[in-house]
């Protein structure tokens, strides 16, 4: 919808503004899914028998001892089925429609 504006209204900015709205919602999906795979990762470690403390819904505690918690996704969140095809070709679009802006 943003891209349609920025081609009615001809406006290189509001192009802009789209791409990084897609690049916003990708990066927060691809954080989804990190949080998502590290809570299956605690929930697999309390099934095994590890020695996790009662009721701790810490993902944390799943991951080996003295590594540091990384909150921004990594590289196969952002690669995964669920977030790159989505917004991979929204991004493309927007940057296609903000070059074709940049050129007339």
């Amino acid at each position: 919808m943003t891209y349609g504006y920025a081609i009615t209204s001809k406006s290189f900015f509001v192009a802009l503004l789209g791409c990084l709205a897609v690049l916003v919602f990708g990066i927060l999906d691809a954080n989804y899914l990190k949080q998502e795979r590290a809570f299956r990762k605690l929930y697999d470690e309390v099934a095994a028998g590890r020695p996790i403390p009662a009721f701790s819904m810490n993902p944390a505690l799943a991951s080996p001892a003295g590594t540091r918690v990384n909150y921004w996704p990594d590289w196969p969140d952002v690669r995964s089925w669920a977030v790159a095809p989505v917004y991979g070709p929204l991004l493309l679009a927007g940057m296609g429609v903000a070059g074709w802006l940049l050129c007339r």
